[in-house]
């Protein structure tokens, strides 16, 4: 096992976490061995996935599940004497199911304990943060079929001690983690990877709407399909009311207000939207979204996986349309 800092007497140690995903994100080839800067607590760290295997010796079409290598710090470090397993690739195109992440933070040995504590009471809010994005831009949730429980997973917060023994310099108990069950389909790239690092980063919310559109995403994921066309309905509502309040506000308009309730229901507003020029998806939202809607609330039915998706496409449409920020801005 490598050793670590020696905590009693280097200016600095570093502070490693490994973040936990057991098979429940996939990530593009281009995302493995990746380095990404990010903020936990108010502390700057690397965040480093684990690397492709070596497949020069394998044929460009053999579907390969080949175990991934581990970021650079954590090369030698096993487990009760076996190598520390880091995820495995599972498609030939070089799509992988890593297990865990390793973030490493650079902290001064003189403030160990206080910057650990930052770091293991956000790590949660920040990981819960990543999860949400990850949906957001994979949209995992909508493409692939019905999925089983998630799980929970302690991350790991540490430095290594003179014994070569890991010490948790935090004052907190273990933090649970909760990732959502993935497919090997629709792997996130590098160029999400960095966006949901930096968004994380600046602790960055998704704004209202999506936030209400992820309710959705994980309603079909739990087969709730009726609460599915429901929260998506909802968060077309809300982003079309946002849109078109500030355009009467950019425009001046006095009776906005007034306008607004006489167009109250979604269908009211579809067709506000329409009165006042707002560009909308070629989509009839009457009949995609609006009428599924009403089904929904006023007869209680409830819908087969394929129904509920074309109305949340539908939405995602709608939304990447009129706000193609997904984040609030701060």
């Amino acid at each position: 096992m490598t050793h670590g800092a020696d905590v009693s007497t280097s200016e600095e140690v570093s502070l490693f976490a490994i973040v936990h995903l057991r098979g429940e994100m996939v990530f593009a080839k281009d995302a493995l061995g990746h380095r990404e800067r990010v903020t936990i607590g108010g502390i700057d760290g690397v965040l480093e996935t684990p690397s492709p295997p070596n497949l020069a010796d394998s044929p460009d079409n053999a579907f390969r599940t080949d175990a991934l290598v581990a970021p650079e710090a954590a090369r030698s470090w096993e487990r009760s004497d076996d190598p520390f397993f880091w995820g495995q690739q599972v498609t030939p195109a070089g799509s992988a199911r890593p297990e865990a992440s390793l973030i490493e933070f650079r902290v001064a040995a003189s403030n160990l304990r206080n910057h650990s504590t930052s770091v293991s009471q956000s790590f949660s809010n920040w990981y819960s943060t990543f999860v949400d994005f990850h949906d957001l831009l994979t949209k995992k949730p909508i493409r692939r079929g019905p999925l089983g429980s998630t799980y929970s997973e302690e991350h790991e917060l540490f430095v290594w001690g003179d014994d070569n023994q890991k010490v948790r310099p935090y004052d907190s108990g273990p933090i649970r983690l909760y990732s959502p069950l993935s497919s090997d389909q629709d792997a996130l790239s590098r160029e999400n990877l960095s966006e949901i690092c930096r968004l994380c980063s600046l602790g960055s919310k998704p704004s209202l709407h999506y936030r209400v559109q992820l309710q959705a995403y994980r309603a079909l994921r739990e087969q709730d399909y009726r609460k599915a066309v429901i929260e998506s309905a909802v968060a077309a509502e809300i982003v079309l009311t946002e849109v078109i309040g500030k355009y009467f506000q950019s425009t001046g308009l006095s009776y906005g207000d007034k306008i607004m309730e006489k167009f109250r229901t979604l269908g009211g507003r579809l067709k506000l939207a329409e009165v006042v020029g707002l560009s909308l998806p070629d989509i009839d939202f009457q009949k995609a979204v609006v009428d599924p809607r009403n089904q929904a609330i006023h007869r209680a039915k409830f819908f087969e996986r394929s129904d509920a998706s074309s109305v949340v496409r539908a939405v995602d449409q709608l939304l990447q349309m009129l706000s193609p920020r997904r984040d609030e801005q701060l």
